[in-house]
């Protein structure tokens, strides 16, 4: 019985050893601009104009890079650059928002709702895996990360968290029109 609990112990304590990080709007309902942390360090992404999804820019840590979309409006293809790598984001079916792929040399991932067309929880799994959602359904300033982030990059770090606060976004930005 001892040896059951303190298994029970050291996987209750891997669990949350595993990345586990907060993101959130800078100022509430300011899709422009969005602050989290991640494993210990903090970033931001946020656009270089007001209002211009086509064009980002990220810090984490002590890492910067640039966010953008392919063609411009084209919010199916992306594009991340930073520390010496290129990441490539794109819907996993044209205009299916709810289902991605993430791409850099030896890293794959996807990423997609929990449940079809469910923004407030994303789930993402191959070169790591793990969970971003809302604190409060349909509330999308707010959002809990856990998972194995950690063994990325930090371009792949963001662009999991980017993927999954922008379509919400723009999700919350149409259902609000």
């Amino acid at each position: 019985m001892k040896k059951f609990f303190l298994i029970f112990i050291f996987l209750g304590f891997t669990f949350l050893c595993a990345a586990q990080g907060r993101l959130k709007t800078y100022y509430s309902d300011d899709w422009d601009n969005w602050e989290f942390s991640l494993n210990g360090s903090s970033g931001r992404i946020k656009t270089y104009y007001s209002e211009d999804w086509d064009n980002w820019e990220y810090t984490f840590g002590n890492s910067s890079g640039r966010i953008k979309t392919y063609y411009s409006e084209d919010w199916d293809n992306w594009e991340i650059a930073g520390d010496n790598l290129t990441v490539r984001l794109k819907t996993y079916y044209s205009e299916d928002w709810d289902n991605w792929e993430i791409s850099a040399s030896g890293y794959s991932l996807r990423i997609k709702t929990y449940y079809s067309e469910d923004y407030d929880n994303w789930e993402f799994s191959g070169s790591a895996s793990g969970r971003i959602k809302t604190y409060y359904s349909e509330d999308f300033d707010s959002w809990e990360i856990s998972g194995d982030l950690d063994n990325l990059p930090p371009a792949i770090q963001v662009a999991v968290l980017f993927i999954a606060v922008f379509t919400s976004a723009v999700y919350q930005q149409m259902i609000n029109q």
